[in-house]
């Protein structure tokens, strides 16, 4: 195609460029300021958030072929309950052994998540973004995230029986600013829903999910600070605090030093929220449950202690009585980073034990790098090694050891803990009513633990 172009147009072409380079005193020029640049956007949008399913990728998961509600198994946890003994007379028998045999079950439970986009989202998005694929990814690893916290920690039953039958001691202390007087603490405790969905009472409109009510005591303090030390509540996550009927903050141990006044205006809940009747048990409260055979001890607020020789004294406590009532012990401890730094540091900071690593440059500089970490922790009573997995959903204070496998010959258990799934992760788009479509992804099974028994707790740690 052609274009005829007149000695007029390029007259005028050329004046109107001259009057636009005229610079200052009048003249006119083309800046960034005028907003005619271009806008070199890098597609596709940048997705910088963690999925943090450390505990779900580890634990094996099968889809069972036979539908149902439940998922069904038998233990046999003793032969020989009527304690026989082998010697017989010439020619005779001994009496037949009993063994105790015990029906197990656990509900299948939904899990799911849900999204949405608009279908101007989809068109204005297109070249730049897959707006569908990235409405499904994101209801996939929101799952993803919510089920590795059901799995360690997901809670069925309520924890407000046990805060209220807790003791609160309240001791006189200093250094800090509050105003000598009657003072009034209460205490809750969180669920691993509450603890990292930050629950703090109720704000004026609603409780917080995941949080029992509160438990108090008041003390007439002298000093300008106080104390507070109370029972230890078997599956919380941690502890909500509050002075003078306000949130102050938030505890991984069942001890804390209040020396500042609280400046939120939340209250404690007026009703317990820790039950969730729609999530999976998680393995927490399967070891917690009372005659589950797992090992707990709560720390009272107090640190791990060395041995002075490379060990730990609670660790070691702990395997010798797993030992010696279970025959066997854990295989993995999930744990906090405030946990593992606690670790590294009682097993590699003493002079017996020293184990750093260095590493000498070979280039012109006369540097070197040096660091240790400690990624497994030796059982001197079975001779196997405890990995040691840092995960971000196991708050601090806590360390829960699991063995995943059973050490007993034809225990018929390839894994001590699984996920049995009637349908495993599936994602479908909702017919649309309106120009927005939905999309969900769901997965429905049951987190089973055979043998609690080689499996332990410790809580209530300080750093």
């Amino acid at each position: 195609m052609y274009h005829h172009i007149t000695q007029e147009t390029i007259d005028m072409t050329t004046a109107i460029i001259k009057e636009g380079a005229r610079g200052p005193n009048g003249m006119k020029a083309i800046t960034t300021s005028v907003g005619l640049y271009g806008y070199p956007l890098e597609a596709p949008a940048k997705k910088l958030y963690p999925i943090e399913d450390s505990m779900r990728r580890r634990i094996p998961r099968w889809v069972n072929p036979v539908g149902g509600t439940h998922a069904h198994w038998k233990v046999i946890s003793a032969i020989n309950t009527n304690n026989i003994t082998a010697g017989v007379a010439e020619g005779q028998l001994n009496p037949y052994i009993e063994i105790l045999n015990t029906p197990k079950d656990a509900p299948y439970k939904s899990l799911s998540m849900s999204n949405q986009h608009t279908q101007e989202a989809q068109v204005m998005g297109r070249r730049f973004e897959d707006v569908p694929a990235l409405t499904m990814l994101t209801a996939l690893q929101s799952l993803m995230i919510q089920e590795d916290r059901y799995i360690i920690g997901g809670c069925w039953n309520s924890l407000d029986t046990a805060m209220q039958a807790a003791t609160i001691t309240l001791t006189d202390a200093t250094g800090g600013s509050l105003t000598p007087g009657a003072v009034t603490v209460a205490i809750s405790a969180l669920t691993i829903q509450g603890f990292y969905g930050k629950a703090s009472g109720n704000n004026g409109t609603a409780d917080s999910r995941g949080e029992t009510t509160a438990k108090s005591a008041s003390l007439t303090i002298t000093g300008t600070a106080v104390t507070a030390t109370w029972t230890d509540v078997p599956g919380a996550m941690g502890y909500n605090v509050y002075v003078g009927g306000v949130f102050w903050g938030r505890t991984p141990a069942n001890r804390v030093t209040i020396t500042t006044v609280p400046t939120s205006t939340n209250v404690p809940n007026t009703a317990d929220l820790t039950v969730d009747n729609l999530g999976y048990q998680g393995l927490l409260e399967q070891l917690v449950a009372p005659g589950s055979g797992a090992y707990y001890k709560s720390a009272e607020g107090a640190t791990l202690t060395g041995d002075g020789a490379g060990g730990i004294l609670e660790f070691d406590a702990m395997f010798s009585q797993i030992w010696d009532d279970w025959a066997g012990g854990p295989t993995m401890a999930l744990c906090n980073s405030q946990e593992m730094t606690s670790i590294k540091r009682l097993t590699l900071g003493n002079s017996s034990a020293n184990a750093a690593r260095v590493i000498v440059s070979t280039g012109d500089k006369d540097d070197f790098k040096a660091g240790a970490a400690v990624s497994a922790y030796l059982n001197p009573f079975t001779g196997q090694f405890v990995e040691l997995v840092n995960s971000r959903h196991m708050p601090p204070g806590r360390i829960m050891f699991i063995g995943e496998t059973v050490p007993y010959p034809n225990s018929e258990v390839p894994n001590n803990c699984e996920v049995e799934l009637q349908m495993d992760y599936f994602g479908v788009e909702r017919p649309p009513s309106t120009r927005a479509q939905s999309v969900d992804v769901t997965c429905i099974g049951a987190n089973k633990l055979y043998l609690p028994g080689i499996c332990g707790v410790m809580t209530n740690i300080s750093a």
